[in-house]
């Protein structure tokens, strides 16, 4: 997975399952950029056990987020939100570069 705000590659550093939905398999999945070190909680569907700690994970400036237990989607502030503001902000940078090779083109 690719970093929103860098585009580097994202680690997953926690797996916790999550046990408030009715269907099991529902995990939190904690990601960090490898480039900006931006932390990511993703709730994934996996049929298949994930193994609940990764396999080789580097101590990095966020500990306090690995330590911490996951909490319900639910309590949770949403992480779309700045995901969002990131995609609409290269949304505006491309329409703005795209006015500008129209305009470029009409001049010919």
């Amino acid at each position: 997975m690719l970093c929103l705000a860098c585009g580097e590659e994202m680690r997953l550093v926690q797996v916790v399952k999550d046990t408030t939905m009715l269907v099991s398999g529902y995990e939190h999945h904690t990601w960090q950029c490898s480039g900006c070190a931006t932390v990511e909680q993703r709730m994934t569907f996996t049929p298949e056990e994930s193994p609940s700690q990764p396999l080789s994970v580097e101590p990095t400036p966020v500990e306090a987020v690995q330590a911490a237990p996951a909490e319900p989607a639910h309590l949770r502030p949403p992480t779309v939100t700045v995901q969002t503001n990131v995609w609409f902000e290269k949304l505006r940078s491309l329409k703005e570069r795209a006015a500008a090779a129209r305009e470029a083109a009409q001049s010919r």
